[in-house]
């Protein structure tokens, strides 16, 4: 896979319990988010979860998702989704045009790597954080909009450039666009949106439009860069954003305008004693260390795939954009979708399970991976990708759950973007680098086809420590939930 996920609860306590092993004590009282007190019992820890009752008619409203009916939660899926899948068509472009751009500027391989994820990873991730603080407290519709109009306007004017400099000064301030449109800002308004218990499903479908996107940006960029040029690719990218943009005004609705949630609570608590909660919190600090890792992987790595179907396997552009998309299709209906059910249903039963599913998948994934880069066809590398892609994207619903389900309402967007800010500079932006500089070494000495296959093996070895973080933030989930 050649995109970067942005990243981003399943079972229900009731309204306002934070289940903490630090007073695990029956009769210890802790406040809930509307400032009520509330008796901790220690059989929450263990036991299943009950579901959220909906609204009653003249009760008050006490949790945002009883604002919005069914109609409106899938209608905010649908545009999040096409959000998400417009940034996702630009980044599988550009993976798919490294090679030509490779070709007409001579560059290197490390030089390609510093495109993809340092000059688009640096400001996403260094802006993640300050715009996730905004996400707590101000008008994300708003946000989103800005965010969806500036990317698409600076990745059509990539088609432009006449200078490797100016293309790499272009894609950062792309990603400074996607640090406010997608991430902190989306995962925030779906758990606004959707009760606990029902989270990981319409995570998985929001993530499901990163793949949807992936597979028009493979097969559409690589036939209009094929026939056309990268330039015209880029600019057929970007153009219809802007479109979007303006839909996205329109159709998105802001809860804390029809109620004022949770304003109030983000307001009352600074970043800094917002770090200091989030620490104490071994399943936040295992969950983001997994997930740099699997950023490092599906940017670093992954992000050459496309690349080395040309190189390596010598198929031309077009065809390399159909293979990878269609790799990537099995991502979609077999991960995103089939994946967020599941960790809906196991979780209802344990909420270990957010990290269990995916700390597994992790470990299932390199024998898969490694073979699909040493066999000598196209059809073989489509079949074992697939694999491997599946369970990969498929696990990542939970994952990003998991997270959710420990941060606390008050700071759900800061934790996200706090994980993404780590994720992003250490995995979106060193894994191109790292996967380039090996491919550049090992190629010096075998030739560039081993260059790249060696690199990408050697750096997908990485899911190993992947899992083990997830398998580590297993056991302390139940104590660090908190709704």
């Amino acid at each position: 896979m050649r995109l970067m996920v942005g990243i981003n609860v399943i079972i229900l306590c009731p309204a306002g319990t934070r289940l903490d092993s630090a007073n695990p004590e029956p009769g210890i009282q802790h406040m809930n988010r509307l400032g009520e007190v509330a008796v901790s019992d220690p059989s929450i820890a263990t036991a299943p979860l009950p579901h959220s009752e909906p609204a009653v008619p003249g009760k008050p409203l006490t949790n945002s998702w009883e604002l919005f009916n069914e109609r409106q939660r899938w209608m905010l899926v649908f545009i999040l989704f096409l959000v998400s899948s417009s940034g996702a068509i630009d980044r599988a472009m550009v993976s798919i045009l490294l090679e030509p751009i490779k070709q007409e500027f001579h560059v290197s391989d490390t030089a390609l790597g510093l495109m993809t994820g340092f000059a688009f990873g640096i400001l996403y991730a260094i802006l993640g954080l300050p715009l996730g603080r905004y996400a707590d407290r101000g008008d994300r519709r708003l946000l989103i909009t800005i965010s969806v109009g500036l990317w698409s306007i600076l990745t059509a004017a990539c088609g432009w450039v006449r200078a490797f400099y100016q293309l790499f000064l272009l894609r950062i301030g792309v990603g400074i666009g996607e640090a406010g449109g997608t991430g902190p800002p989306v995962m925030s308004l779906v758990a606004d949106y959707f009760p606990p218990e029902r989270r990981a499903q319409a995570i998985g479908f929001v993530q499901m439009s990163t793949f949807v996107g992936a597979v028009v940006g493979l097969i559409a960029g690589g036939y209009i860069a094929q026939y056309y040029g990268w330039r015209m690719t880029l600019i057929v990218s970007g153009l219809p954003g802007i479109v979007l943009a303006a839909i996205a005004w329109f159709a998105l609705r802001e809860p804390r305008k029809l109620h004022g949630f949770p304003v109030a609570n983000g307001e009352a608590e600074g970043l800094g004693e917002a770090l200091r909660e989030l620490v104490k919190k071994p399943t936040f600090v295992n969950g983001t260390l997994a997930f740099t890792a699997f950023m490092f992987l599906a940017n670093g790595p992954l992000a050459f795939e496309a690349a080395y179907v040309i190189r390596d396997l010598h198929v031309g552009v077009a065809e390399s954009g159909l293979a990878s998309g269609l790799i990537d299709l099995a991502y979609i209906i077999a991960g995103n979708v089939i994946g967020g059910i599941l960790a809906d249903r196991l979780s209802k039963r344990d909420i270990a399970w957010l990290c269990k599913v995916p700390g597994y998948g992790m470990l299932l994934i390199f024998p898969f991976y490694a073979v699909s880069h040493l066999v000598p066809t196209l059809t073989e590398y489509t079949v074992l990708s697939a694999i491997a892609g599946t369970i990969m994207f498929g696990v990542l619903p939970a994952l990003i759950a998991a997270l959710l389900a420990v941060v606390g309402a008050k700071r759900r967007a800061t934790g996200y973007a706090i994980t993404l800010m780590i994720s992003n500079l250490v995995g979106v932006t060193f894994g191109p680098v790292v996967t380039g500089m090996l491919s550049d070494r090992i190629g010096h000495f075998y030739g560039p086809e081993q260059g790249l296959r060696w690199g990408i093996i050697v750096t997908l070895l990485g899911f190993y420590p992947t899992g083990w973080f997830l398998l580590r933030a297993a056991r302390t989930i139940r104590a660090d939930y908190e709704i």
